[in-house]
Parts: structure tokens; sequence; C-alpha cells
């Protein structure tokens, strides 16, 4: 019951609660979120908890100054890069898109079932196909070309090094350099 009443308490204020739930004595604490179902929901007066992290759980990533002000052209050139990959309104059906976990768990199956030997390894995806909704349509990536490529040879990429909190190197990554 007390559940319950928290459930449509939250429902009634579209307000969601913040909890540490212990699941035994000997586990860490989780942090988290809940979320009463929706009102359309046939399940009434019940909590989704959605974990989330604790601040300590997320790394501290140091990136490096930006030295100076990007010039009007450099600045023009990203907003030309950004108009032009805009995704037009109705050509993501989000109810199209699947989990990827479940989408790759799927395909996993399918190949080992087809071929016991497969190596697990998919091959890259093509741009050629536009049936694939997690693609970004092929004509939309044609058209912008010429802006990708002002974009790469404004833009081009240096290796950079993330470090923790103890100023300790923790991987190399390439970054964007605007210099």
């Amino acid at each position: 019951a007390a559940v319950s009443a928290l459930a449509q308490s939250l429902s009634q204020l579209n307000q969601v609660a913040l909890c540490r739930l212990v699941k035994s004595t000997d586990s860490p604490p989780l942090f988290g979120a809940l979320l009463p179902l929706g009102e359309g929901s046939p399940i009434s007066h019940h909590l989704v908890f959605v974990q989330l992290p604790f601040s300590s759980d997320l790394p501290k990533l140091v990136m490096p100054a930006l030295r100076d002000e990007p010039s009007q052209s450099k600045k023009q050139v990203c907003d030309d890069i950004v108009e032009k990959l805009m995704l037009p309104d109705g050509i993501v059906s989000y109810r199209d898109i699947p989990n990827p976990a479940i989408r790759s768990m799927n395909k996993t199956t399918m190949e080992r079932s087809i071929d016991p030997t497969w190596s697990g390894i998919f091959p890259p995806r093509s741009n050629e196909s536009d049936d694939d909704p997690m693609m970004v349509p092929s004509h939309i990536v044609r058209d912008a070309k010429a802006d990708i490529d002002r974009f790469l040879s404004t833009y081009p990429r240096s290796k950079g090094e993330l470090f923790d909190s103890n100023g300790k190197m923790k991987k190399k990554r390439r970054f964007w350099n605007h210099e």
C-alpha cells in the first residue's frame, strides 16, 4: 500500500524520487530514481527503479583548455556542417530504432545458428542501404560530403591524453584541434 501511495503521489505531482537501495546487508548501496509508471499503463501504482551512478563512479576527464577563440570562418564551417547534417522531421522513427544490446544479441544468435564456426565479427555497416534505421540516410551524407571534407581540413584531429584525478595518464585519444 505504501509503494502504491508513493507511486500515485509521484504521478500526480509529475515528479520522480531519488533513493538509495541496499539489496542485502553485505551489498554496496545503489543510487537511483523511482519513476511512477504512466497513467495509461495497465499496471497502475507501480514504480520503476533506474540506477544512477554515484559521483565517484563517473570518470574525471581533464580536457585541455581552449587557447583562443576560433575565427569567424571556422565557426561558419561548424555551422555549415551542423546545418547539412540536420535530419528532417519524421525521418527518424524512434519506434523503429532497436535497443543496441538486444539488436547485437539477436544478430549474434542468428549468425551462430547459421554458421557455428562464425568468428563473432560483423562486417562494417554499409551506407548504401537506407533500410537500417540506425544509419544516417545516404542522401544526407552525400549532400554533406563537401562540408564534411571542409570541416576535417579546418579541424584536423591530433592525439591527446586523458588523465585521471591523480594525474596519471589513462588513455591516448584523438581530439579535434582548432588551432
